[in-house]
């Protein structure tokens, strides 16, 4: 499985997707990433009209992969500024109405306001997967935080860079996990894994530190 960041910074073509479906096996499965205006700029607009288009035309791309049953799950990533209110809620319930008929809509949170029962009761009620992401602990980022509300759990791991502000590029997430780190998160996927499907990216992938950590993860899941 692999998560798809590209469509993050431009839209996804039909022809870029059935390609790459025609290069990989069956079985190999993939989470998408939602385009940039939608998580980081539509929602101060509220221009549901917009927001309509850009989804029709970034779900369009994902048919053949939703067709073959290869389309796991679309990833909100949404980012610091988008603190925890009612309107934005709200915001996140349009989302999931428009995307669910393709596939679950897992949320990531940057912004430490989410931090509370009431959010996760709200993902819970409404079927939405929570991003488990670990990040450094700077300046009200989001903290690690291994609760469940839907399946797939979905974990995401960007490294502790302390210049995660300062960073220029990849180097924000030049970190490299130490086996301590790593026996902790084994043991939360491993908890998860008992409640529903799993997914777990390493985003620390400045000098292949992210197949670094994704290996020995895997060797630890054996081992816990």
């Amino acid at each position: 499985m692999v998560e798809l960041n590209f469509t993050y910074y431009r839209m996804p073509a039909l022809k870029t997707i059935v390609g790459m479906l025609r290069k990989t096996p069956s079985d190999f499965f993939f989470t998408v990433k939602l385009p940039q205006p939608v998580t980081h700029e539509i929602w101060r607009r509220g221009d549901t009209e917009e927001l309509s288009g850009i989804l029709n035309h970034f779900t369009n791309a994902l048919v053949p992969m939703k067709n073959e049953g290869r389309l796991k799950c679309i990833l909100a990533q949404f980012p610091r500024s988008f603190v925890k209110s009612r309107q934005n809620m709200d915001y996140i319930l349009v989302l999931r109405d428009l995307l669910i008929s393709h596939a679950p809509m897992a949320v990531e949170f940057r912004h430490d306001s989410w931090v509370s029962n009431e959010t996760y009761d709200f993902l819970k009620e409404h079927g939405i997967p929570h991003v488990v992401a670990d990040e450094p602990r700077l300046d009200r980022l989001y903290p690690y935080v291994a609760v469940y509300t839907a399946s797939p759990v979905y974990f995401r791991f960007h490294g502790r860079n302390i210049r995660w502000f300062e960073a220029q590029g990849s180097e924000r997430y030049d970190y490299l996990y130490n086996r301590k780190e790593l026996e902790e998160f084994a043991e939360d996927v491993k908890r998860m894994a008992e409640k529903g499907d799993v997914y777990v990216f390493f985003n620390n992938c400045y000098n292949g530190q992210a197949v670094t950590n994704a290996l020995e993860l895997r060797k630890l899941l054996g081992e816990v």
